[in-house]
C-alpha cells in the first residue's frame, strides 16, 4: 500500500475532484489535453532544472533540491538579486493554498456524511461550525504533542526515549532489548 501511495502522490489532486467535480461543468473534453500537457511540463521542469544546475552527481547530495537550485539562481537586473526570496514567497503561498484546499475538501466530505440541510440554512451553519471546531481542536491537540507523547501513543516503551543522544543503531538495539525483557 505504501508503494501505491508513493506512486500516486504526484497525481493526488484527483481526490479533490470528489468535491470540485460539481464546479467543472463547462470543461469540455477537447480542453482536457491542455491540462495534461501543462502538468507534464511542470513535472519535467521540477525534475530537469535542478539536474541542469547541479549535475546528476551533484544533485544527489541535496535533500531539498529546489531550495538549493533557487539559491543558485541570480537575477542581476532586478531589485532582489537572489531568486531564493522569490522562491520562498512562491513556496509559502503554494503551501497555504494547498492547505486551504485540503481543509475545505475535508470539511465538505464530513458535511456530506451528515443529513442534508438544504431547507434549514441555520442547521447547516451549525454543522459547519461544529466541524470547524473539531478541526481546530485537532490542530491544537497536534500542536501540543511532543516526541515523548508521540512515542507513548505509538506504543514505543518510555525507556527507549531516554537514548536520545545515542546512535540510531544502539537505540534500535536498546528498544529490542527493552521489548525482550517485557
Amino acid at each position: 500500500m505504501n508503494s501505491l501511495a508513493a506512486a500516486t502522490f504526484t497525481f493526488s489532486g484527483y481526490i479533490n475532484l470528489a468535491i470540485f467535480n460539481r464546479v467543472f461543468h463547462g470543461l469540455k473534453l477537447k480542453h482536457l489535453w491542455s491540462l495534461s500537457l501543462e502538468g507534464l511540463l511542470v513535472l519535467a521542469l521540477t525534475f530537469y532544472v535542478p539536474i541542469g544546475y547541479h549535475g546528476t552527481v551533484g544533485i544527489e547530495r541535496h535533500v531539498y533540491t529546489w531550495f538549493t537550485t533557487a539559491d543558485s539562481i541570480r537575477i542581476e537586473a532586478f531589485l532582489i538579486e537572489r531568486m531564493l526570496y522569490i522562491f520562498y514567497f512562491a513556496y509559502i503561498t503554494l503551501s497555504l493554498v494547498s492547505a486551504i484546499i485540503q481543509w475545505h475538501v475535508g470539511k465538505e466530505l464530513l458535511l456530506s456524511l451528515l443529513p442534508s440541510t438544504a431547507r434549514a440554512p441555520k442547521k447547516k451553519l451549525w454543522q459547519e461550525i461544529i466541524i470547524l471546531a473539531l478541526f481546530a481542536a485537532g490542530t491544537i491537540l497536534l500542536m501540543r504533542l511532543d516526541q515523548y507523547n508521540l512515542n507513548i501513543a505509538g506504543g514505543v516503551p518510555p525507556a527507549s526515549t531516554l537514548v536520545w543522544g545515542a546512535a540510531a543503531d544502539s537505540a534500535v538495539i536498546l528498544v529490542l532489548l527493552d521489548d525482550k525483557e517485557a
